[in-house]
C-alpha cells in the first residue's frame, strides 16, 4: 500500500501507562492515523480534555523508521505493517511526568503486529490551545466522515442482502411451481399407463397371448394340407389343394361304401336267429381303420346288437 491509498484509522490505545502521574486524572484515549498529504503520515491522540498530542512523519522519516526497526522489503510492505499494527495489533500509550497541570510531560505510541514481530515506537509533540482544537476538530470530523461511510456501507449491503433474499424467494417460488407441475405430470402419467394397462384391447391381447392350445392332433390329409401352403408357391396351392380334395372325395367314398357293407352284414346279423353273438363278435370284417366320426355310429349299432341279443 501507498501513501495515497491510505485509509484513515482510528482506535483505541489496548493499554495506557503514566509514570508519575500524580494526582492528574486520567481520561480515555482515541488515536487517529491519515494521510493529510500524499507524501505525509500523521498520527493524533488525544484524550478530549487536555491531553493532545500528534505526531507527522514523511515518506523519508517513515523510511528511516523502517531502517531502524529492521523491516525489509518494499516501502509499500512497511506501510503495510503499520497498518496490520494500528487496526489489529498491541497499542500501547506511554506517558511520563507532568506538564503544567494537566498533561503528561513526555508522550510514546508503540504499536507490534504480534508478539516476536517488530515493534516501532513514535514519539508525540503536546498541542495546546487552537492547535489542540483543531486536531480534536480533525479527529471528530474524522469519525463523522468514517461513521457515514459505514452507514452508507451497511445500507448497501442490507440492499443487496434484501435482492438477494427476494431472488431467492422467487426461485424457492419457481422451484415449488415446478415440483407441483411435476408431480402432476407423474400423477397424470400413472393414471395414462393404469389406463392403458386396463384398457380392454391390451386385455383382449394378453387374453390371447396367455391362451393355451390344445394338443389335438391334425388329422394326416389336413397336415400334408398344411405343409403344401407352407413350401409351394401361390400358384400351385390351388392345384395341390384340388389334388388333396379329389384325394379325400375317393377316401370319403371308399369309407362311406365300407360303413355301408358294415351295417348290411350288422343288419343281417340282427335279422338271423342262428348268430350268435360269439359269432359277430368273431366275424372278420376288415383291417380297415374307420374314421373317428364313423366309428361312433359302428359302435352305436354294435351295441344295439347286443342289447336285442339280451332281449331274445
Amino acid at each position: 500500500m501507498e501513501l495515497q491509498d491510505f485509509a484513515p484509522i482510528f482506535g483505541e490505545p489496548t493499554r495506557v501507562e503514566w509514570v508519575n502521574r500524580g494526582s492528574l486524572s486520567l481520561h480515555q484515549f482515541l488515536f487517529h492515523v491519515y494521510t493529510p498529504s500524499p507524501s505525509q503520515l500523521r498520527f493524533l491522540v488525544t484524550d478530549f480534555h487536555s491531553n493532545t498530542w500528534e505526531s507527522t512523519k514523511s515518506a523519508f522519516q517513515l523510511e528511516d523508521m523502517r531502517d531502524d526497526i529492521g523491516i525489509g522489503g518494499a516501502f509499500s510492505e512497511f506501510v503495510d505493517y503499520i497498518v496490520a499494527s494500528m487496526k489489529f495489533g498491541d497499542v500501547r500509550l506511554c506517558m511520563e511526568g507532568q506538564s503544567g497541570k494537566d498533561g503528561a510531560a513526555c508522550v510514546k505510541l508503540i504499536a507490534q503486529k504480534s508478539k516476536g514481530m517488530p515493534v516501532f515506537s513514535i514519539s508525540l509533540t503536546k498541542l495546546i490551545d487552537s492547535a489542540a482544537s483543531e486536531a480534536m476538530a480533525t479527529m471528530s470530523l474524522g469519525l463523522f466522515n468514517s461513521l457515514k461511510e459505514k452507514e452508507c456501507s451497511l445500507v448497501k449491503e442490507q440492499e443487496h442482502s434484501l435482492q438477494l433474499a427476494t431472488m431467492i424467494s422467487t426461485e424457492k417460488e419457481k422451484n415449488e411451481n415446478i415440483q407441483t407441475q411435476l408431480g402432476q405430470y407423474r400423477k397424470k402419467q400413472k393414471l395414462q399407463n393404469m389406463n392403458a394397462s386396463n384398457s380392454p384391447d391390451k386385455s383382449a391381447v394378453h387374453n390371447i397371448g396367455s391362451t393355451k392350445t390344445t394338443n389335438r392332433v391334425v388329422p394326416a390329409h389336413r397336415r400334408a394340407k398344411t405343409r403344401g401352403a407352407l413350401l409351394q408357391d401361390s400358384e400351385d396351392d390351388n392345384e395341390q389343394e384340388r389334388s388333396l380334395q379329389s384325394t379325400f372325395e375317393e377316401k370319403e367314398k371308399k369309407e362311406g361304401l365300407l360303413n355301408t357293407d358294415t351295417l348290411a352284414i350288422v343288419d343281417r346279423l340282427q335279422k338271423s336267429p342262428d348268430k350268435s353273438v360269439h359269432d359277430i363278435g368273431s366275424t372278420k370284417i376288415t383291417n380297415h381303420v374307420v374314421p373317428t366320426h364313423r366309428r361312433a355310429r359302428t359302435r352305436g349299432a354294435l351295441l344295439q346288437d347286443n342289447e336285442d341279443d339280451d332281449g331274445r
